[in-house]
Parts: C-alpha cells; sequence; structure tokens
C-alpha cells in the first residue's frame, strides 16, 4: 500500500480514535513517526488529528503503547544504508 493524499487516507481510514489518551499516542509516535521518513509529509497524522485512524495501521494489541504496527513505516537509516550502497 503506497501513502494516498490526505482525502483519501481520511475516506480509508477507520472511523474511531486510535489511542486511549494523548499520551499514548506521544508514545507511538516517539516509536514510529520519528523514526520513519515520511514523518515530516506522512498523510497519517493528519488523519489521526481528525480523530480516526489510518487504514495502514494494524492493531497488535490493545492497550500496549506500541499497539499498531503502520504498513506505510520505512525506517530513516534504511535509506540511507541503502543510498551509502549505491555510492
Amino acid at each position: 500500500m503506497a501513502l494516498l493524499e490526505i482525502v483519501d487516507e481520511l475516506d480509508r481510514a477507520a472511523g474511531h480514535w486510535p489511542f486511549s489518551n494523548g499520551y499514548e499516542m506521544t508514545q507511538w509516535s516517539d516509536i514510529w513517526c520519528a523514526e520513519c521518513v515520511h514523518y515530516e509529509t506522512c498523510p497519517l497524522l493528519i488523519v489521526v488529528l481528525h480523530g480516526k485512524t489510518p487504514a495502514p495501521w494494524e492493531l497488535r494489541e490493545h492497550g500496549a503503547l506500541n499497539r499498531y504496527t503502520c504498513h506505510e513505516f520505512t525506517r530513516k537509516d534504511a535509506i540511507d544504508e541503502a543510498a551509502a550502497l549505491l555510492d
């Protein structure tokens, strides 16, 4: 699945808030978003701010700070490593 425009991501999102509170969202985003190449332009974060759960997020465990797997996640340093191999 590839990231879509914000409007399209909002259309395919589940209509419920993904976390039980803001603390969980902050902890989850520190684990996933802060390490992702898409972080600065990720439409999925806008979806969350609209109170919906993005479609690319797979629920792993209820109540866990690492409850979702983001299927759009690409680690920043993985891109850097790939570029270094091409040099």
